[in-house]
């Protein structure tokens, strides 16, 4: 109804922050700590409603001085929207708030709002106070009406801002909400309608900020120890580690803190009793209840890294276990690095074999009552560039002039290059 129309009008009038409304539109993935939204500041597309030439700045204004001592009498709660009075002789010019408008004098009047645009044309709030102008008072329709966008340059400077001569030629009914289209939404990142989304992972996600406190220690040991160390190379192989055992666990855990993350354990055994105290995966529980097997039990316990066991026996000379064998040789060629960490030279023998026949880096460690040995298997490949050079003293001999434990337990002192 009319009564209402004019209700709502002079709510406008006496609050003018109504003319400033926005929508948010927002959804929260708490699993991958996403948050979207999407801003909407509505106002109405009136085609009708046209900008008469450029806009004039208030420097520019013959007595710009009398204009910036108004506007700087306005209490900083009217600075929103407001009009400024000037006669004709522009000797007199007085900051008024919005609800002492007189439509009679519109000729002398500059209808002010704060205006966050830094471009050339006014933001949206002008749309929406020329939509309540032209609405609450229909005389203004055809008429050259003046905007003055107050823009700060500094505090207190208002040079910058922008007068603009704007016009509607038609009336647009606003409450006729079908006949009147608004516009207003924000757009995303892409230039496209749709929301924005931040990802929040790096200062939420409790596996995000573990991560990120382990790269920042891998890069500080390679900044201290190692300058030329790759730790993308190294976060990205994948390493298979024969037993699970006090060799396994102690490997295991120290490929974790140089970064690599990709690791599958291969065990067959149980936890046991003495297992805890030296094997630093397990703990007593794991020996009291009896059924936990090493392999999945450690995988278990680095599970924040992919890491996977499987419970198997590895077939040692004489024995046939086909379905065991199969799947050894699949992880042999599933990965890029394996480590023989058995307790017992003979289980050692068939990945040495799968190993040398898939040209894998194979790296054996053997574990003593009081001494231990680490070694690197050779190849059967002539790697080019793989020529002996010396480090620091060190001589660094070729891969193919490497021997492997096995052939070196069995026929030692010999020359084992030539068998492997």
């Amino acid at each position: 109804s009319i009564a209402e129309r004019v209700k709502c009008s002079d709510r406008v009038a006496s609050d003018p922050s109504l003319l400033t409304r926005f929508f948010v539109l927002s959804f929260a993935d708490l699993k991958c700590h996403s948050y979207y939204y999407w801003f909407a500041f509505p106002c109405p597309l009136t085609p009708t409603l046209k900008l008469q030439g450029a806009g004039t700045r208030l420097k520019d204004l013959s007595n710009s001085s009398k204009y910036v001592e108004a506007l700087q009498t306005l209490p900083p709660d009217a600075q929103n929207f407001f009009i400024l009075y000037a006669n004709e002789q522009e000797d007199v010019v007085e900051a008024r708030n919005l609800s002492s408008l007189d439509e009679k004098e519109v000729e002398h009047y500059y209808f002010g709002f704060a205006d966050p645009s830094e471009y050339e044309h006014p933001a949206w709030l002008m749309r929406n106070y020329a939509a309540f102008l032209l609405q609450r008072y229909p005389s203004f329709i055809g008429k050259s009406l003046r905007f003055l966008g107050l823009r700060y340059k500094q505090q207190m400077q208002m040079d910058d801002s922008l007068i603009w001569n704007v016009v509607q030629t038609e009336a647009c009914d606003l409450y006729q909400t079908e006949d009147v289209k608004f516009v207003g939404w924000e757009l995303n990142k892409n230039g496209k309608m749709g929301p924005r989304m931040v990802c929040m992972r790096d200062s939420m996600d409790p596996a995000k900020l573990a991560e990120n406190s382990v790269n920042l220690n891998l890069k500080l040991m390679k900044w201290r120890l190692v300058p030329d160390l790759n730790l993308e190379i190294i976060s990205q192989t994948k390493c298979l580690l024969f037993g699970a055992g006090t060799l396994g666990c102690a490997v295991a855990r120290n490929l974790l803190s140089w970064g690599f993350k990709h690791i599958t354990l291969l065990d067959n055994g149980k936890v046991g009793f003495s297992n805890p105290v030296h094997q630093n995966l397990y703990t007593h529980a794991d020996a009291v209840a009896g059924n936990r097997m090493k392999a999945t039990t450690a995988a278990l316990r680095l599970r924040d890294y992919e890491t996977v066991g499987h419970v198997l026996e590895i077939p040692m000379p004489g024995h046939t276990i086909e379905q065991n064998l199969l799947l050894i040789e699949q992880q042999v060629q599933a990965h890029d690095v394996i480590f023989l960490l058995t307790d017992s030279r003979e289980s050692r023998w068939l990945p040495t074999l799968l190993g040398a026949a898939h040209e894998k880096i194979v790296i054996n460690a053997a574990l003593g009552f009081d001494s231990y040995l680490v070694m690197r298997h050779g190849s059967s490949r002539d790697v080019a560039g793989d020529s002996g050079r010396e480090i620091v003293g060190l001589k660094c001999i070729n891969g193919n002039q490497l021997g492997c434990y096995f052939c070196n337990d069995v026929t030692a002192p010999g020359n084992v290059s030539e068998l492997c």
